[in-house]
């Protein structure tokens, strides 16, 4: 049966297999309670299967305490001619998850993957700029770099490279490294040590990984696993025959963003001249002492002259930080609700080791005040302050205060577990709390109710807003992703409060239109308007809009004007898996001719190189004719409400919109250049030669008519454009075309822009919300 399916398709199921795709992974996973019928038949279709098609068979024997000698050879050899070299045994429920997981971790760590490498300006240090890459491996993990490069903003050119993280970390000893942790009982910058090895076995091997009925891992195991993740290579990845060497020590930084912190640098002023001065952040920090903070010495040293680092999430499950002056790691931290995972790095294969998704969602860093007290919080200050989505890593937040960036502190993080439907918080006391909850049924307290939480792609966007006529500082993120298939999670907002340790102050459900058949979610960024970004938000607080995977945009309105938390959809971009316009990247603002205008577009990241005629998305610009204000909107705008090039959309148009030909896909979330909109798009290649790199396109559409130009900037992928004193820096997954302004994986191009608009704005180069 498994072979006619992948050969010529079964019970009117085309096969998978992709002819001439020497790029497509396929793999066969066999469960058995261990009767064959015919066991040298299977052995020798396996073979066949791999020897022919490249078709790898995984042997798994369930109940296989009661196997016999030759029943164990049967697997052997179904595994052997299989090419998967041994069989894999489990005797309960969590052992067989255990097992699976490891089979398919070991599939996806042989499938094809688009380095899109994370970019980062700063102009505020002499023009540099910072470029995450990785290099692809298959059964091991992947290896990361983080460079600073010097930019001259005159000329567009990429400088010299003044470090690797990387390569400073490979000559540092793993020894000499700090790596630390919740739950130890220790607060210290070094507490991921094999001298902790009894309170972090418990973290590092859960019991849903490693149950009761399997041999729990010795002594020599643990202290083995904490000194990989430290950076050894003790499972001999280079086979070797040395385990006491170093390794490549940085993972890949593949989906987690890149932020610089360095001195306290905010500005107060108590009336700035702008008509809605009163509702704007440096305000509100005249009246909070914000420029006592800035001079003072909180952050362990001057608040001033902090010492600055570059922090970013990576799939090890370590978030980094490095000093950017030198590139020396000061710190490394893994969160209490990703250190469960690190233990499916380790499988049954030699010379092996499963690369995982650990950190490798957005952070966002901001100086918040405050207020709340508790047990947690010294007192009423300044502080300055880390959320982090874990994006693939898993259905989680975590937090922490870097005010003192060489002495950080655990905020708080949270952890949804959709398997034994539980919610996971840490408070800032380390102590962990556990609320089960019936999928569906709301819990009883309110304010764990995650269980919606879904992978958490969402970057955190933190704002002030007015709670009961109180200051109160949030983190807004969407419900994340759920695979496009478990409508259990994803389809929500929260509003997180991050001076209760992460309690809900708000979940929004989102609304999950029947009109598609789109299992609904929110794995975008939202956008969130305040009046630190536009003249026109005379509000406390923040209009938010929120894209979601069947393409709705939902207004939110988290302002003191009109009703808190209501919502409505403004637009319908009538998506649905047929014609493969899912939102999964955030939308750019900006206002022009008195309106509010979003720019967004569609494509399935999850599926790049999908060719099918059925598939056409779109690039939209449409307008919040009603912003500042909130109102209802009944129907939702819809694209036919919108022009499309030569003919510009009218006063009583809601916007315009541009389809994409052959299969194209949004592969980041657009940029405003005053009037144009660079959109990045991916181009698979024609279906004879799908193992291609498909091509880097940059669409540039005007900003209120929706004319657009685009041009060929290489192969792979196109990274979000960043803007940077009258240049664009993208990064790319493959090669740039010849002519093109590169280096490294970046590409620079001037911008032609010279009239303006005004654009959403964030106060400081470093403030991402």
């Amino acid at each position: 049966i498994a072979r006619s399916y992948f050969v010529n398709g079964y019970g009117g199921f085309n096969s998978p297999r992709i002819s001439g795709a020497k790029c497509q992974s396929n793999y066969l996973i066999v469960i058995s309670d261990g009767v064959f019928a015919n066991p040298r038949a299977a052995a020798s279709t396996a073979r066949d299967l791999n020897n022919q098609y490249e078709i790898k068979t995984f042997a798994v024997g369930f109940a296989s305490s009661s196997f016999s000698s030759s029943t164990k050879q049967n697997y052997v050899n179904l595994a052997v001619n299989g090419g998967t070299v041994a069989p894999m045994y489990a005797d309960n429920e969590a052992e067989m998850i255990a097992k699976l997981t490891d089979a398919i971790k070991q599939v996806v760590s042989g499938s094809l993957t688009f380095n899109n490498p994370a970019i980062m300006s700063d102009k505020q240090k002499g023009d540099f700029i910072y470029q995450s890459t990785f290099k692809y491996s298959k059964n091991t993990q992947w290896q990361g770099h983080l460079k600073k490069h010097k930019f001259d903003s005159v000329s567009g050119k990429i400088g010299t490279t003044e470090w690797d993280a990387a390569e400073k970390l490979n000559k540092k000893k793993s020894a000499d490294r700090n790596i630390w942790t919740v739950g130890t009982g220790t607060q210290n910058l070094n507490n991921f040590t094999t001298t902790y090895k009894d309170e972090l076995k418990a973290l590092l091997f859960p019991k849903n990984v490693y149950p009761t009925t399997q041999a729990a891992p010795t002594d020599a195991q643990v202290e083995n696993f904490i000194n990989f993740i430290r950076g050894d290579d003790v499972y001999d990845e280079d086979g070797d025959n040395n385990i006491t060497e170093s390794r490549h020590k940085l993972a890949d930084i593949y989906h987690a963003n890149v932020n610089v912190v360095g001195p306290v640098e905010g500005t107060s002023s108590a009336n700035d001249g702008s008509v809605n001065y009163d509702k704007k952040d440096s305000y509100y920090r005249s009246q909070k002492g914000y420029d006592n903070f800035k001079t003072g010495n909180s952050c362990g040293e001057s608040c001033s002259s902090r010492t600055e680092v570059v922090i970013a999430g990576s799939n090890s499950g370590i978030l980094h930080a490095f000093k950017t002056l030198d590139g020396e790691e000061l710190w490394g931290y893994i969160p209490p609700n990703i250190i469960g995972k690190l233990s499916t790095m380790i499988t049954s294969k030699a010379n092996s080791s499963n690369p995982i998704y650990g950190i490798d969602g957005q952070a966002a860093i901001k100086d918040i005040y405050f207020d709340d007290t508790d047990d947690s919080v010294e007192n009423p200050r300044w502080r300055t302050v880390l959320v982090s989505a874990l994006g693939a890593g898993g259905h989680g937040y975590f937090a922490l205060d870097i005010t003192n960036i060489k002495s950080p502190k655990h905020l708080f993080a949270i952890q949804n577990d959709t398997f034994d439907n539980k919610v996971f918080i840490w408070n800032g006391r380390e102590q962990k709390s556990e609320f089960p909850y019936s999928p569906g049924v709301p819990m009883a307290n309110s304010a764990f109710d995650y269980q919606k939480l879904g992978e958490a792609w969402s970057a955190p966007r933190i704002i002030r807003i007015k709670d009961n006529g109180n200051d109160k500082w949030v983190a807004v993120v969407g419900g994340g992703f759920n695979g496009a298939t478990n409508p259990n999670y994803g389809s929500a907002v929260f509003v997180i409060d991050l001076e209760a340790e992460g309690q809900i102050l708000k979940k929004i459900d989102i609304e999950d239109t029947s009109a598609s058949n789109i299992v609904n979610s929110i794995p975008s960024d939202l956008v969130v308007v305040t009046a630190d970004g536009t003249q026109k938000a005379n509000y406390n607080g923040a209009m938010v809009y929120a894209a979601d995977l069947e393409g709705k945009i939902t207004k939110i309105n988290l302002t003191d004007r009109g009703t808190m938390y209501q919502t409505t959809t403004i637009f319908n971009a009538e998506s649905t898996n047929e014609n493969g316009r899912y939102i999964y990247k955030s939308s750019d603002a900006t206002i022009k001719n008195n309106n509010l205008w979003l720019y967004f577009g569609t494509g399935d990241m999850q599926k790049l190189q999908t060719q099918n005629p059925n598939v056409k998305n779109r690039l939209f610009g449409i307008k919040d004719k009603y912003f500042p204000d909130f109102q209802s909107i009944n129907p939702p705008g819809k694209a036919s409400n919108c022009k499309t090039a030569p003919n510009c959309p009218g006063i009583n148009d809601l916007g315009w919109y541009v389809e994409l030909d052959k299969s194209k896909k949004v592969t980041a979330e657009p940029t405003v250049d005053k009037n144009l909109v660079y959109f990045p798009v991916y181009e698979p290649k024609a279906a004879a030669n799908i193992c291609d790199s498909g091509d880097a396109i940059l669409y540039s559409v005007h900003s209120t008519c929706g004319n657009a130009i685009q041009k060929k900037l290489g192969k792979g992928v196109l990274s979000k454009v960043i803007m940077q004193d009258g240049n664009l820096i993208l990064g790319i997954s493959g090669e740039a075309e010849k002519g093109i302004n590169s280096k490294d994986n970046i590409i620079s191009i001037k911008s032609t822009q010279k009239s303006s608009n005004q654009i959403i704005t964030k106060e400081s180069w470093k403030e991402n919300f």
